[in-house]
């Protein structure tokens, strides 16, 4: 179904270059710390899901514009805990 964020938390860019190589689309997880980084993500054509975590993004109210942007750009989303 996916390939969760194997490559480093920092490099976004990279993830864009191996995602090119591939037919599984790459889950970013680690990377996404709030709108812009997803943004990035999408632009640089770096995944095709993202995991949103709200501890990590900044709550509700900015997953919810992550899931909204997400779903305006065609990319998968799915939730997940920091435990």
């Amino acid at each position: 179904m996916m390939i969760e964020q194997p490559l480093s938390y920092t490099d976004i860019y990279e993830h864009s270059l191996l995602q090119k190589e591939l037919r599984t689309p790459l889950c970013l997880d680690e990377s996404i710390h709030g709108l812009a980084d997803t943004k990035a993500a999408v632009e640089l054509k770096a995944c095709g899901v993202i995991n949103i975590k709200q501890g990590r993004v900044g709550g509700l109210m900015e997953s919810i514009r992550i899931a909204r942007y997400c779903a305006d750009h065609n990319i998968g989303v799915w939730s997940g805990g920091m435990g």
